[in-house]
């Protein structure tokens, strides 16, 4: 079975990034499955718990952190350059 899992990132100390990997390892090692976790923040940052060798992480790299300070126009102006 494969399972996907989406979240913005794992290397903050929170409940949500514990649970996630607790549940995802779980899955991996113990019931064999084939876990996906999709990441859209964070990229170059370590998981701040650790994550079985089995799982596959892919980083989408979109840092919607970084869009929240500006505006609109500025965000469609600095895509067309």
């Amino acid at each position: 079975m494969k399972i996907a899992y989406c979240t913005p990132s794992l290397y903050i100390p929170g409940g949500i990034e514990r649970v996630l990997t607790v549940k995802a390892n779980y899955l991996a090692d113990v019931l064999g499955y084939d876990i996906y976790i999709i990441l859209t923040d964070g990229k170059g940052n370590q998981p701040y718990y650790p994550l079985s060798p089995k799982i596959h992480i892919i980083n989408l790299d979109i840092n919607f952190e970084a869009l929240w300070n500006k505006t609109f126009i500025k965000n469609i102006y600095k895509k067309t350059i």
